[in-house]
């Protein structure tokens, strides 16, 4: 492994795949995991079949199956490289010459000793030079924490794969990377991006946040930050759930993590944000949301008949104006939700009654600006008070109105390298001796991409045939 500072690695011989899998529950740990997924319904996907040129990037969840991959996806002629190996127990289980790499000096002595017939290295891949790891080797193999958050998993895959331009194989252990790709609809947008160029998103999720909570009127309370921003969902992963508050406040002065004096105890710690530009949300997510909203009065008020506004409101699928309501915020809006003059009740800004407030108001705007409905009433001025909304009717006029997203698509030429990028699992069960076997590899999630780009969703639901 060229310069890997110590002497020629040996060649492995080759393994048959199935012969080793008993060490596959070497620990405790991994015996629990075991016991663990082969208690799990069974699986069956079907989807279209076919092979795609490129590196192949495999995500997997936990041990079992990385180790299986380890013993099933490399050949005797292949060069293999495992970063992260700590006792080398996985680094071992390569058919062929192998390298594993861990940043703790005492685990790499010791899986020296256990497996003298791989090489072994002492590195930290985000401090120390890595260039000295061989141009040729064509597999490399990455679990730096499977519990480890999705930046530090991202950083260290767009460091090591270029330096290493011969692979043909890469897989990745990773539960936040796997639960991100399978949960967020854009996560693939993200990660594509990641792979070609990760860096700090700390700033980047900073702005984002900002821009946003400028669209609610310049403050959230820090316990709505995943449920009420667009971006809330995707932060739990780029950030990390256990750093938001840490983030937030070294982002001043653009954020700032200040105690309201007054209100429900669970919404004081608020997060306010400098004076700035409020920009549009944009069409891209606004239209589809608005026209599902559309859709769903459409089907409500297809008799003919007035409705009140308030009980149309209240008919609405919840989680579905969740959505819109995060997209389409306005800061005036949120402002006339807290004005006295408005509403009589003097309610206090995040209670839950403002927050109902707030989405009627949304809802409203939305009812007048479509002009398939007519909203019904007298209002004493231009904005409603509360008593007023109430009083309000809805009816359809039996217009359809389609609106459509005014953006220039330029295609751009697609350079670059080829990522295959696909999310395993597998349906496990016990062979004879308690020996784990997998009997269906799946594919959960695949994409293409090229040069950082997403270029197409290969499939949502394959599955493999296991290897024999």
């Amino acid at each position: 492994f060229g310069s890997c500072r110590s002497s020629r690695p040996k060649a492995v011989v080759a393994i048959k795949p199935f012969s080793r899998m008993s060490e596959l529950v070497d620990s405790k740990a991994s015996a629990r995991l075991f016991r663990k997924v082969c208690s799990r319904e069974p699986r069956t996907f079907q989807g279209p079949s076919g092979s795609y040129t490129g590196l192949q990037l495999l995500v997997v969840k936990h041990t079992l199956l990385y180790r299986h991959l380890a013993m099933t996806r490399v050949s005797e002629g292949d060069r293999a490289v495992e970063v992260g190996c700590s006792y080398g127990h996985c680094t071992a289980l390569f058919g062929c010459t192998a390298l594993g790499i861990d940043h703790a000096p005492e685990k790499i002595e010791d899986a020296r000793r256990a497996y003298p017939q791989c090489q072994w290295g002492c590195g930290d891949v985000f401090g120390d030079d890595m260039s000295w790891l061989d141009r040729d080797a064509t597999v490399l193999f990455l679990d730096i924490g499977g519990g480890r958050n999705y930046k530090p998993v991202m950083k260290a895959l767009a460091i090591l794969i270029p330096l290493m331009p011969s692979l043909r194989l890469v897989v990745a252990k990773s539960i936040e990377v796997s639960t991100f790709l399978l949960k967020i609809e854009s996560s693939i947008l993200t990660v594509a991006r990641d792979l070609a160029m990760s860096k700090d998103d700390d700033a980047e999720a900073a702005e984002e946040v900002a821009v946003e909570i400028r669209r609610r009127g310049g403050e959230l309370p820090v316990s709505l930050i995943y449920s009420h921003l667009i971006c809330g969902p995707s932060l739990r992963y780029l950030v990390g759930k256990q750093r938001i508050v840490s983030v937030l406040k070294k982002m001043a002065p653009l954020l700032q993590v200040v105690e309201a004096s007054s209100g429900p105890p669970e919404v004081r710690e608020r997060v306010r944000v400098a004076q700035g530009e409020v920009l549009p949300p944009p069409p891209s997510v606004l239209l589809p949301l608005r026209e599902e909203l559309s859709r769903r009065l459409r089907k409500q008020l297809n008799n003919g008949q007035e409705w009140a506004l308030l009980a149309v409101f209240g008919r609405l699928p919840r989680g579905l104006f969740k959505k819109f309501l995060a997209v389409a915020a306005d800061p005036e809006l949120h402002r006339q939700a807290s004005d006295p003059s408005l509403d009589a009740r003097s309610v206090e800004p995040w209670s839950e009654v403002w927050q109902s407030s707030v989405a009627l108001r949304h809802f409203h705007a939305f009812l007048v600006s479509a002009p398939e409905f007519a909203v019904l009433g007298d209002t004493m001025a231009q904005v409603a008070t509360m008593d007023e909304l109430y009083k309000l009717r809805v009816r359809w006029t039996g217009e359809v109105s389609v609106e459509a997203a005014d953006v220039d698509v330029v295609p751009q030429a697609l350079n670059g390298q080829r990522v295959v990028l696909q999310v395993l699992d597998g349906n496990w069960c016990a062979a004879e001796g308690d020996v784990p076997e997998i009997k269906d590899l799946i594919v959960e999630r695949a994409w293409l991409l090229v040069g950082g780009q997403v270029v197409e969703q290969l499939t949502d639901e394959v599955t493999e045939e296991a290897d024999e």
